[in-house]
This record gives C-alpha cells, structure tokens and sequence, in this order.
C-alpha cells in the first residue's frame, strides 16, 4: 500500500515511554499499555502478543 506525501505529512507519529504493559484476558493478541508520551499519559492496546510478551517468559 502507498500514500501519497500529502497524506504521510497529515500523520500524527509520536514516542513515548511504555511504563505499563500487561496481557489483555481472554484475549489470544492484546496487550494493554500505559505510555507517557511527555506532556501526557495515555493507555493504549495493541495487538503485539506475538510479538512481545509482558510478562517476560516465552
């Protein structure tokens, strides 16, 4: 997939800080973040269980 410059500038991108991180129950994918992104703290959930384990064992 493609987008054009136009529409890659309109694009919100942020870092933050991910201070939280814990499996979704009853969820196969999700994980549940508390980030701070410097002027504000957000929660957010992804779809990384394959990718990330937060309980640190795998």
């Amino acid at each position: 997939m493609e987008i054009s410059f136009k529409e890659f500038q309109e694009l919100d991108l942020r870092v933050g800080i991910v201070l939280k991180a814990e499996a979704v129950e009853g969820s196969r994918n999700l994980i549940r973040m508390d980030i701070d992104f410097g002027n504000e703290k957000r929660q957010c959930v992804a779809g990384l269980k394959q990718y990330y384990n937060p309980e640190g064992r795998r």
